[in-house]
């Protein structure tokens, strides 16, 4: 926020509120609607100065679809750890995959001058259709996980999801499973790779893999209808492959329901390694996408990129599989 944008809000002045902000009196009535705007917009007279001083808010920009999923919950928490530790804060903004509301929150974080944003998830890919978005983000230095955006100054850190899918169907494959299904929950470039892991994969096992990937509404929900749709196509199973574990959790319930034993009668395996894989029971083996790697990574690249100290590039790092008793 620039002097001139305190101005104009409190209908005062530019140099009313550089007088305010330097300690010089001023008339009561104008003091008090300059500290009503910075009330507002959460500034202290101190961080407005030394970011006018500066030409930086020391603020740094996260948006996400829902805080409350536990993935982002964990890699925002580690996020916020990192900045703090180089001197920045965090403004979290929840869009609940809305357009509008990611538009807005966009507006919000540039009227508070943020020296950057971070994108978490592919589900922000379709951004990238969206030319007034793009515009909006073409002068500020951008940082997203799990996606590209189409704009000056960004730069991605991506997982390899397909490589995930990949090391848990061959840990099924080990255990003599050989009717293995992926469960997914939506059509985002991290989907895409996904599906594109268990093609890949099973094919070089020989493994059938044909109408072995079925969608299903996402969360808990979706997992817990997978089992139906299974039992009534008449398929064989043994193992399955979530894109969540959300959607692991699901199936788990789903299958004890039925009367199935989970890792001896059919082996699950969840994706982000989250605090439900060790609360399921039983506790989910788990593709770990490691969120404190990625909040590390994501706050070195976003530094480096703000600050033009070290060269810059997108990167992809492997996941890993965590064993637990689900499979």
């Amino acid at each position: 926020m620039t002097i001139y944008d305190i101005a104009k809000e409190a209908k005062t002045s530019p140099a009313s509120v550089s007088r305010y902000l330097n300690n010089i009196k001023i008339k009561e009535e104008t003091k008090k609607r300059i500290e009503s705007v910075l009330k507002k917009y959460n500034f202290t007279p101190s961080a407005v100065a030394r970011g006018l001083a500066s030409n930086s808010s020391k603020t740094i920009g996260v948006i996400l679809i829902d805080i409350r999923l536990p993935h982002y919950a964990t890699t925002a928490y580690y996020l916020e750890n990192e900045f703090r530790e180089i001197g920045y804060n965090i403004i979290i903004c929840n869009t609940h995959g809305s357009i509008e509301e990611t538009k807005a929150s966009i507006n919000n974080l540039l009227s508070y001058h943020v020296d950057g944003i971070c994108f978490f998830g592919s589900v922000f890919d379709r951004l990238n259709e969206n030319l007034e978005i793009l515009n909006l983000l073409k002068n500020i230095p951008i940082i997203t996980l799990n996606f590209c955006l189409s704009v000056p100054n960004s730069y991605s850190l991506m997982i390899a999801d397909g490589y995930g899918i990949e090391i848990g169907v061959e840990h099924l494959y080990k255990k003599h499973r050989k009717n293995i299904f992926l469960v997914y929950d939506s059509d985002t470039t991290s989907s895409a790779e996904k599906i594109k892991g268990f093609k890949k994969v099973m094919q070089r096992l020989s493994l059938k893999w044909e109408n072995h990937i079925i969608k299903v509404i996402p969360g808990v929900e979706g997992g817990y209808t997978f089992l139906g749709k299974i039992l009534n196509s008449g398929q064989e199973f043994d193992g399955i492959v979530c894109a969540e574990d959300t959607i692991a959790v699901g199936v788990v319930n789903s299958l004890q329901d039925h009367g199935y034993v989970v890792y001896k009668d059919v082996d699950v395996i969840g994706f982000n390694n989250s605090i439900y894989s060790k609360i399921t029971m039983p506790n989910l083996t788990s593709v770990d996408t490691q969120p404190e790697y990625q909040a590390h990574m994501v706050a070195q690249m976003l530094q480096s990129l703000i600050s033009s100290s070290t060269p810059i590039s997108s990167m992809t790092y492997k996941p890993n599989l965590v064993v637990r008793e689900s499979a």
